[in-house]
């Protein structure tokens, strides 16, 4: 096995019995810097399969992230050689990126937001998760848009940021898991110092 695509043949006798070709390429880097072991498991001969929608790609979102990288559908379910993208390949096109998002100054009822720019990536769910509910704290976080936020649960035990990760995630951290979301890439609900 080498990087590229990957084919099979089966034959009896000298004679091809089964071929294919994988829809998904070995590389020899790391998509959004991030090592992928899982396997592709496909059939043959090949059948469409289902894709990701935005729905999955949000809640896959909420568990990985990786500077600006966005999780995004690395087979579109069309058979091998049908013009499908393997994202964060050298020979697939860049999109265009899209500009910085424009924050709006001493925002009431935040509905929206992202990290700033000049902190971790990191940040990016855990701004989004909470300028959702109108937390959107300035050290950290851009709110990007207003209107009705959604409510706060407060149903969880507090959490605190794991260690080693900066001041910005504690309050963060804090409202996030007290919230049902304690994401375990930044926030802890063990070992937080006492109130």
């Amino acid at each position: 096995m080498g990087v590229g695509a990957q084919s099979f043949d089966l034959s009896r006798n000298g004679k091809s019995v089964i071929s294919g070709t994988s829809p998904k390429d070995i590389v020899d880097f790391c998509p959004c810097g991030v090592n992928n072991f899982n396997a592709f498991v496909g059939q043959i001969p090949f059948e469409p399969f289902g894709t990701l929608d935005s729905t999955g790609l949000e809640g896959f979102s909420a568990g990985l992230t990786t500077g600006n990288c966005k999780p995004q559908p690395t087979l579109d379910g069309r058979s091998p050689g049908s013009g499908g993208s393997n994202p964060g390949d050298p020979s697939t096109p860049t999109p265009t990126p899209t500009p910085d998002p424009v924050p709006i100054p001493n925002p009431t009822n935040c509905n929206d937001g992202t990290n700033r720019k000049d902190v971790s990536g990191n940040l990016s769910d855990l701004c989004e998760f909470a300028c959702k509910r109108n937390y959107c704290p300035s050290d950290a976080c851009i709110c990007t848009s207003t209107g009705t936020p959604l409510q706060p649960v407060w149903n969880s035990p507090d959490g605190c940021p794991l260690p080693g990760l900066g001041y910005e995630y504690k309050g963060l951290c804090s409202y996030a898991c007290s919230n049902g979301w304690c994401p375990p890439g930044a926030c802890t609900r063990n070992s937080c110092p006492a109130k």
